[in-house]
């Protein structure tokens, strides 16, 4: 874990090296181990390191062979090593074995598509300062975080949220149009956050700012292709996830039921993980998807020793009609729904 923060700015001035320095500095806990700047006139780039890959030789930001193009880099990249020999035969020069000058010289060959390369955990900004173009981008499922904040003058990023408030510039406020979505699923889904105007760089995505224009604007484009991750998606739900969440679902399960505590069960996507009693858990689009779910650990003779007699009685007790209520989310919902129209309609289902 490494922390990655710093601005860019459309009105070039002198290196504004304290507020970088602060906005790095907030950040030092997820890299204790170095700290490093890079700024122009237009860029200001700052890094907290953790060392893991080439100790000696991984200090960032990080610089092409002409010191053109510079990077702040959060991650590892898993093949790294795979890709660097094609980057080598086209002539670029490495002097370090860091998974981070991959990424630079795989922007230089291929430019935005470079990520498309890339198999591991990452988010990253890159500078170029002979175009005066920012490249961002971050991992598929969003492992490593990426926040932002852009007003049409000042772009500026970090790791965390706390990073980016550093600079006197931003001012914010809390946006209470999530407040509904964040209680009901203990997260805001979009990119939007509880800050007003600090935004997410989501999973699978990346972003390009050019400042050389009058007018300089984002350009966003996803470069996951769905189609390639519905075989591994279902390769994990058939093969790994089974395997754990069941043990977690059904652990619950039982403490919930031998303590007679109300569970609300809640579900997205094809298999169960109950995390939390009381109002916590995964979203279920059905009572029936519940039941079955259930009903697999009924059947399961460990499990069902397990419960005693008082679990067994609790669990029967869940299907009388009385027991199914789905008005618990209704109304959060309702309001959710509003800011997320694509979202599945889920009903909860009390455990009692």
């Amino acid at each position: 874990m490494c922390g990655i923060a710093g601005f860019v700015t459309s009105r070039p001035g002198d290196p504004q090296s304290t507020i970088v320095e602060r906005m790095t500095t907030v950040l030092e806990h997820r890299g204790p181990d170095a700290f490093g700047y890079h700024q122009d006139a237009w860029a200001h780039l700052g890094h907290r390191r953790l060392s893991i890959i080439d100790l000696s030789a991984g200090q960032q930001p990080m610089t092409n062979e002409d010191r053109s193009v510079w990077i702040v880099y959060n991650g590892e990249i898993f093949n790294h090593a795979a890709v660097r020999p094609e980057l080598e035969r086209a002539g670029h020069r490495y002097h370090s074995a860091c998974d981070t000058e991959t990424v630079v010289h795989a922007y230089e060959e291929f430019g935005p598509d470079c990520v498309k390369r890339f198999r591991g955990m990452f988010s990253f900004a890159l500078w170029d300062q002979n175009t005066r173009t920012l490249f961002c981008a971050r991992d598929r499922l969003g492992i490593k975080p990426f926040y932002y904040f852009w007003d049409g003058r000042l772009f500026a990023f970090a790791s965390e949220i706390k990073g980016l408030l550093q600079h006197p510039e931003i001012r914010t406020k809390f946006e209470d149009s999530l407040l509904p979505e964040y209680l009901a699923f203990g997260y805001t889904s979009g990119e939007e956050t509880l800050f007003a105007g600090i935004r997410k760089l989501m999973p699978g995505h990346h972003l390009t700012l050019n400042l050389a224009g009058d007018s300089p604007r984002i350009r966003f484009l996803g470069y996951v292709r769905p189609e390639r991750l519905a075989p591994l998606y279902r390769h994990a739900v058939a093969h790994i996830a089974p395997s754990v969440c069941f043990e977690t679902f059904g652990n619950t399960l039982v403490e919930a039921f031998r303590q007679s505590t109300p569970v609300i069960a809640r579900r997205i996507g094809p298999f169960p993980e109950i995390v939390g009693h009381a109002g916590g858990g995964e979203l279920f689009d059905n009572a029936v998807d519940l039941r079955r779910a259930l009903d697999h650990f009924a059947s399961d003779r460990d499990y069902r020793d397990r419960l005693g007699a008082a679990g067994r009685r609790a669990y029967e007790a869940t299907w009388s009609e009385d027991a199914i209520v789905p008005r618990y989310l209704e109304i959060i919902e309702r309001t959710v729904a509003r800011r997320l129209p694509a979202a599945p309609t889920a009903q909860a289902v009390a455990l009692t």
